[in-house]
Formats: structure tokens, sequence, C-alpha cells
């Protein structure tokens, strides 16, 4: 239902979004370069792959032992799950949290070690960064003419 939805305002050519048109918008889109889109594909597909592993090596640091496909395919389900849901980036820990720990609760993983892997899964990977990258911006002085 809420994919017809979806499909329904997307080919209605009423439909507006911050002013512009959806064939605006899909016109504006191929006027970047495929090189680009192509980029930003791998990409996405490397962080993906760097995250999901990420989270595989915690679970066997951790000494959850699941099979390497089972763990991969519930990772993926996680972040697919976890990223249909609106969050701001603060909030993003809990949603995956919630999701994780019910995923592998259904495999029969301890819902405090989920709740320990994706809490420093979100350490690692968004607050470290943030607080370093806070450091450079406060110490940052722009040369004056």
């Amino acid at each position: 239902m809420v994919a017809g939805l979806i499909l329904g305002l997307i080919y209605s050519k009423k439909w507006r979004f911050y002013g512009y048109s959806i064939d605006n918008l899909i016109g504006k889109i191929h006027l970047f370069p495929a090189r680009k889109h192509f980029a930003n594909i791998q990409y996405s597909l490397f962080r993906y792959l760097v995250f999901s592993h990420q989270f595989y090596f915690l679970l066997l640091l951790f000494d959850v032992n699941l099979p390497y496909p089972d763990a991969l395919l519930t990772i993926f389900t996680m972040y697919f799950s976890a990223s249909v849901v609106p969050t701001i980036h603060l909030m993003d820990v809990v949603v995956k949290g919630d999701v994780a720990v019910f995923l592998f609760g259904k495999l029969g993983v301890n819902q405090w070690t989920i709740v320990s892997i994706t809490t420093l899964m979100w350490l690692l990977n968004l607050v470290i960064p943030v607080l370093i990258g806070s450091v450079f911006v406060l110490n940052y002085k722009p040369l004056r003419k």
C-alpha cells in the first residue's frame, strides 16, 4: 500500500518537492555525469562492506558464534531496516540498536552483547570522528589579509 502511494506520487506530474516537480528533479539527476553516479555507488558499497564487516568482527570479539552468511544477512537486514526509519544522528544508535536486538534476538544472541556492539560501532564511527573533527575546527585560524 505504501509502495503504491509512493509510486503514485512519483508518477504524478503535479506532485512537487520544495518547489520542484518530479520531472524537474529527475532531469537534474540525469544532468549529473554517469561516472559520478558510479563513483557514489562504489563509495556506498565500500562503506557498507566496511561497516558490516566491522560489526561482524565485533560479534566475533564478543564470542558470538554465528555462521558468516547468517551474520551478514542479519547485519544487512538490520542496516536496511534502520535506514527506512527517519532519524537524526543522535537517535541513530537507538534505532539501530533496537532493530539489532530484535533481529539478533531471533538468533539467540544476548541482547546486552548486541547493545554493546551497536554502541561501540556508534562511538567508533560517529562520536570519535566528530570529536576529532571538532578539535580541528576549534583550532582553525583563517589567514587574515
